[in-house]
């Protein structure tokens, strides 16, 4: 028998703990790897992304709860009253300015106030305080969006978790049916495009939702 002696136990003692203590990487499932590669945003990618696919994404979520619906809406009033807001300003020519600060002048002046602060505006001037106003309400915008995307970001969350097991079927369902066939695979378009979707809610996930209403974005989720 082979004799070993105790400072070579030793040492293939410490090899043994050592092997034992690495992290052995997990294997990557070819499927979801594929998935996360479709997920991915190349430039000069013409892909479309689907409403259809949201929908489908959407039924597997099943939407969100009263509470938070109920706290979404009253975003949304106030996200539509501070957009009228803007745009109201927005459509204010310089002309128009001046013409209603030309009016408000001569109406202090009919019933007799003190009209020393009003009058000497220039239209410049008035410009500058209309876009003034207009960038304190894109401000609240933005506060509102992100108030928003909070909100939202848990069933984005789910969404997205939602929309990569969706894609992963769909990979091993059009792999059998390649394989079938006998046929190399290659990712189709529906399979590029529920990729490019998902990316869309991941993008979405981490900004705020400055430029549309929140139950619109349940709508276009499929959220409803």
């Amino acid at each position: 028998m082979l004799q070993v002696d105790q400072s070579c136990m030793g040492i293939l003692a410490e090899i043994a703990k050592e092997l034992k203590n690495c992290d052995v990487p997990e294997r990557v499932d070819p499927d979801v790897q594929l998935a996360n590669e479709l997920c991915i945003d190349r430039p000069g990618d013409t892909t479309p992304w689907s409403l259809g696919v949201m929908k489908e994404i959407g039924k597997r979520v099943g939407g969100v709860s009263a509470e938070k619906r109920v706290r979404l809406e009253k975003l949304g009033q106030r996200y539509g009253t501070l957009v009228l807001q803007l745009n109201r300003e927005g459509a204010k020519t310089p002309g128009q300015l001046f013409a209603a600060h030309l009016a408000e002048v001569s109406q202090k002046a009919v019933a007799g106030g003190d009209i020393e602060k009003l009058d000497g505006w220039s239209q410049a001037e008035l410009v500058a305080e209309r876009d003034s106003r207009m960038e304190a309400l894109k401000s609240a915008l933005l506060t509102l969006g992100q108030q928003a995307a909070e909100e939202l970001r848990e069933t984005l969350e789910r969404y997205e978790k939602a929309g990569m097991e969706f894609l992963v079927e769909e990979i091993r369902a059009e792999k059998a049916r390649f394989t079938q066939f006998n046929l190399p695979f290659q990712p189709s378009l529906i399979l590029r495009s529920i990729g490019k979707t998902v990316h869309l809610i991941r993008v979405r996930m981490h900004a705020p939702l400055s430029r549309q209403d929140p139950l619109e974005q349940l709508a276009l989720l499929g959220l409803e």
